[in-house]
């Protein structure tokens, strides 16, 4: 398979596929036992905070984070995590961008899991934050909480109330304790580690 000339997601493909066994301890296993790729679960994260300024194939618009979900999923992936973008590429939780994210990868790829960013750089105000996320007519599968920003427990419930899934993200012991001592029982857990820069 020759490389994609902007990076999409399909480059990734042929090292999916090519690697139908990875040497992989988990507990439980035996050193160096050999888990299959059909054990392994992908999740995609397709354009994060970044911006076309620092690659072009950044994808931005439902049409694009379809085109390239389709192509994550083909690859392997069960879910993608996306950030969805107003008309002037800024990341946003308005409703009618969202839904038509939804919508766009839902046509694009059936049964492949969908989630959204809430993070606060989107809408600082947690409560803001809270009812844009309530005005959702349609709704992705999941969405990531930062444990480290503010009100993490409370939008958990609420987004648990509304049916949507919660991927907690944690950056460090604080926030792992937090979650535990909760009771709340998340989809997943997104470990973000931050190392400084050398």
């Amino acid at each position: 398979m020759e490389p994609d000339p902007v990076g999409h997601a399909a480059d990734c493909e042929g090292d999916l596929r090519a690697r139908h066994e990875l040497q992989v301890p988990l507990h439980g296993r035996r050193r160096g036992q050999s888990l299959t790729a059909a054990q392994l679960a992908f999740k995609a994260c397709l354009n994060g905070g970044r911006s076309t300024a620092e690659h072009p194939a950044v994808p931005l618009t439902p049409d694009a984070i379809a085109r390239d979900s389709r192509e994550c999923q083909q690859a392997g992936c069960f879910a993608v995590h996306v950030h969805p973008r107003d008309s002037e590429g800024q990341e946003t939780l308005v409703a009618d961008t969202c839904e038509a994210v939804v919508r766009a990868v839902r046509e694009a790829c059936p049964g492949l899991l969908l989630g959204f960013s809430t993070r606060a750089a989107i809408e600082p105000d947690w409560e803001r934050r809270l009812r844009l996320i309530r005005s959702w007519r349609v709704r992705p599968d999941f969405v990531s909480v930062n444990y480290w920003e503010s009100h993490p427990l409370d939008l958990s419930r609420a987004l648990g109330e509304l049916g949507i899934g919660v991927e907690a993200g944690l950056s460090g012991p604080a926030d792992a304790q937090s979650l535990l001592a909760s009771g709340l029982q998340p989809q997943r857990v997104l470990v973000e580690i931050s190392e400084p820069q050398p």
